[in-house]
């Protein structure tokens, strides 16, 4: 018989990882932590935006919905307290700015465009490692400083710790990402709430006594420590700064006239994303509404009906018509991880340590990555069946770049 599968987790990606777990036969069980115990209904009707990286795993359709035809089209950008399409005009993101700046701003524009055009033609240029270096090089840096950085923060962390390539993720071309419709499979998953005490090879030790098998943590590194106290000794002051927050979602009936995605761009928005979830196939009951997208520290301040109403704030500033009194409020549990210093490295030797002590990171939060659904299960089905740990995160978390990645030059696109 299978060896049991124990998935430590709070978020969506714990639930993805643990139907995927038994969708290939393993005893699996889910252990939410301090109580927070949701079952998988809850992740309906939408995680994220509903669209996925079109990669092939077996068996990921039933833990994942299966592909849907579907054309987003491209997103609208919130910039300058209006809603605009794209591509969008210099004239539009020059309204966002003061007057006093658009010299700078359009002088590095133009430099930044001839630079990068020149380097299609006879090559070299400069290195490109983080989403400032990657931005800046389209659209200069004062435009980086003033429009794209905030937008940023809200959504990833420092625009000088997130790495390129999730820059060109979400600005660039990247890859198509295809629609899924909403999951109806995926394996038996036995699940707990309890209050886990320790983790180690042996299984997971909780309140009410040891649930054995191997282990599998999606929960932020500082707090996997907690119940690790060996490896917090050992790695504890360098791994600390990995934080994940939490992730908001506030669905209203309104937003006639938005197209599937809008970003938003205007840094004294709450929100970072507005999503017509009623227009994804299989989404039918909430066709007629918009859902605003928001990160909070996980100690963050403020009660649900702050954030509510700083949603609603931010709707009415950039004249979109929503009805407030019938607010849904989803929260999910570390699912965005912050990128803050050196957290690529500090990752890595999280993931190292961990599995030197039988503890295995999957997941966004576990893997302190934001990665796709599709990439959440094709990473901890490779660790099940007993790829090493750095391996598995330089095939799924980091892959290697792509050397020629100078095809779109022009005004940044935000796509994802």
């Amino acid at each position: 018989m299978a060896e049991r599968c124990v998935v430590v987790g709070t978020g969506p990606s714990a639930e993805w990882v643990a139907r995927a777990f038994a969708a290939r036969g393993a005893p699996v069980t889910l252990v939410r932590p301090e109580g927070l115990c949701a079952s998988s209904d809850a992740l309906e009707p939408l995680v994220g935006t509903g669209l996925d990286e079109p990669l092939e795993v077996a068996g990921a359709e039933a833990v994942l919905g299966a592909w849907v035809d579907f054309e987003p089209g491209l997103p609208a950008l919130a910039l300058g307290g209006r809603v605009h399409g794209q591509p969008l005009s210099r004239r539009a993101m020059l309204g966002a700015l003061s007057p006093e700046s658009w010299d700078d701003v359009t002088t590095a524009w133009a430099r930044a465009r001839a630079h990068a055009g020149l380097t299609r033609l006879v090559g070299g240029g400069r290195e490109t490692r983080t989403y400032a270096d990657w931005v800046a090089r389209r659209v200069g840096v004062p435009m980086m400083e003033r429009v794209f950085a905030p937008y940023a923060r809200k959504r990833l962390g420092e625009p000088g710790a997130v790495s390129a390539s999730e820059a060109r993720r979400i600005h660039g071309e990247g890859g198509a990402w295809r629609a899924r419709a909403p999951a109806t499979g995926g394996g038996a998953v036995e699940r707990v709430c309890a209050r886990v005490r320790e983790l180690g090879q042996s299984g997971v030790t909780t309140e009410e006594g040891v649930i054995e098998g191997r282990v599998f943590v999606d929960v932020p590194p500082a707090r996997a420590l907690a119940w690790m106290p060996a490896l917090r000794e050992a790695i504890g002051a360098e791994v600390r700064h990995l934080e994940c927050w939490d992730a908001f979602q506030v669905t209203l009936v309104g937003g006639d006239g938005l197209p599937f995605l809008t970003h938003v761009l205007d840094g004294d928005a709450s929100f970072y994303r507005l999503v017509r979830a009623g227009m994804l196939p299989g989404r039918d009951a909430w066709a007629g509404t918009v859902t605003a997208q928001l990160v909070v520290p996980a100690e963050g301040g403020g009660t649900d009906a702050d954030r509510v109403a700083r949603v609603v704030e931010g709707f009415r500033r950039l004249g979109v018509r929503v009805a407030p009194e019938d607010a849904v409020l989803q929260r999910f549990v570390g699912w965005h991880p912050r990128a803050v210093g050196p957290h690529l490295a500090r990752a890595r030797r999280w993931v190292e340590a961990a599995a030197e002590a039988g503890v295995q990171g999957v997941g966004r939060a576990g893997q302190h990555a934001s990665l796709a659904p599709i990439r959440v299960v094709a990473h901890a089905l490779d660790v099940l069946d007993g790829m090493d740990a750095l391996e598995a995160r330089r095939r799924h978390v980091e892959p290697p770049a792509p050397v020629a990645e100078e095809e779109d030059v022009g005004p940044v696109l935000v796509r994802r």
